[in-house]
């Protein structure tokens, strides 16, 4: 079922969060006595002042966790009074700028989703994102020692010895970070795909989708709220034409937006989105990113640049698979899926896709024995490595296909015409 990620600004969704660490600290973990069970709620001074963000987290309509952020305010933070972080504040590396405290706590998860670390990440990104909009410039964290590498591999470092936390029966750690070393944690390799527009709004909203494999976002002809950007994973986007067969799009990866034209005119979906593999997608929601364009007229002309792109990219694929013979199409396909692949660590040059014959096939809208058929010749030829689940491409394919694809289908319109 798809996981939703949002800030909480209903009454209903702040609720879900105060009653949620008690299901969670109280009914699960056993903490804090009978303190909160007249109210079933765990609710504090640092849920109300300025500066404060809950997160939440929904499986379906079940609440399954929720953190807490907070920016400095003249009370401090909810974390000075777990330990003493002014050290931290005073030392020469909190000096280096002009200091700009944050912190994260209140992390809350329902046991059965404790080891799911997509969970857990895709919380902490949304929290990173809304630090970063405010302006943050490090952020504080005070947590248990089986949190510690995790917390550690984000960029954070302790800033004092372990402390023991009546209340919590735990031995804590303060931890502290730079939010530019966090930022980049959870948005430097996306950010090496987008255009500078796209690395500076997505990295500040403040919500997230996660969907397993074959589960659907949306159908054509819902109604269009929303555009999404892809953080990790694959999408699929198809449609069905008049007889009910479908035709598939494009099959997009990492660093790819779809959905745009919501945030254009509305209206309704005019394709499915499709998730191929386990997925999670950043929200962009209308008018915040509209808000953004006002601030500077600059970034509405790359947002309308963008779409021009888009526009050309969707006729070019309409041209291939209307009039290009079948191997044209895989050898598109290829040359599509090689602009999206990950760099591979290990070889420089070399690329990865994790998809499979299966999914080529579904995109090139032809026979998978074609599809191996053209790949037994890239790989003959010694440009990729290719297996159920995997393309690797240890050149660039095999023709400028763009080029060959366009004279094809001038030749047939020719024919045609």
């Amino acid at each position: 079922m798809t996981i939703k990620i949002k800030i909480a600004k209903t009454a209903k969704e702040i609720d879900d969060v105060f009653r949620l660490r008690y299901d969670v600290y109280v009914k699960e973990e056993g903490l804090y006595g009978d303190a909160y069970d007249a109210h079933q709620r765990i609710i504090d001074q640092f849920d109300v002042v300025p500066g404060a963000a809950n997160i939440i987290a929904y499986n379906g309509d079940e609440p399954i966790a929720t953190i807490r952020i907070n920016g400095d305010t003249e009370i401090g933070l909810p974390l000075d009074e777990l330990y003493d972080y002014s050290p931290y504040r005073a030392s020469e590396l909190a000096k280096d700028s002009v200091s700009t405290f944050g912190c994260a706590g209140m992390l809350a998860i329902k046991a059965k989703w404790r080891n799911k670390r997509k969970v857990i990440y895709a919380l902490l990104k949304t929290a990173i994102g809304i630090g970063a909009d405010w302006g943050s410039s490090h952020v504080l964290l005070s947590i248990r020692k089986e949190t510690l590498s995790m917390y550690g591999r984000i960029g954070f470092e302790k800033v004092g010895e372990e402390k023991w936390i009546e209340e919590i029966q735990a031995y804590i750690f303060p931890m502290a970070a730079l939010y530019s070393t966090v930022h980049e944690w959870a948005f430097g390799e996306l950010s090496t795909k987008l255009t500078p527009f796209w690395v500076k709004n997505l990295g500040r909203i403040s919500e997230r989708v996660l969907l397993e494999p074959s589960e659907v976002l949306f159908h054509e002809h819902d109604a269009a709220d929303d555009a999404y950007a892809i953080d990790h994973g694959w999408m699929s986007i198809s449609k069905h034409d008049a007889q009910d067969h479908e035709l598939v799009l494009a099959n997009l990866s990492q660093g790819e937006l779809f959905g745009e034209l919501a945030l254009l005119e509305g209206g309704e979906r005019s394709a499915t989105a499709t998730a191929i593999t386990s997925t999670e997608l950043i929200v962009i929601e209308k008018a915040k990113l509209l808000e953004e364009t006002k601030k500077d007229p600059a970034q509405l002309l790359e947002l309308l640049q963008y779409f021009a792109k888009r526009v050309r990219e969707t006729d070019e694929f309409l041209m291939v698979h209307s009039f290009a013979p079948q191997t044209s199409r895989v050898k598109y396909a290829l040359r599509l899926l090689w602009e999206s692949a990950q760099p591979d660590r290990k070889s420089p040059g070399v690329r990865v896709a994790k998809v499979g014959v299966d999914t080529i096939a579904m995109h090139s809208q032809i026979r998978e024995s074609e599809v191996l058929a053209v790949l037994e010749i890239e790989k003959m030829d010694g440009r990729i490595e290719y297996g159920k689940k995997f393309v690797r491409f240890l050149k660039e394919p095999s023709a400028d296909i763009k080029r060959v694809e366009l004279a094809e289908q001038e030749s047939l319109l020719k024919v045609s015409g």
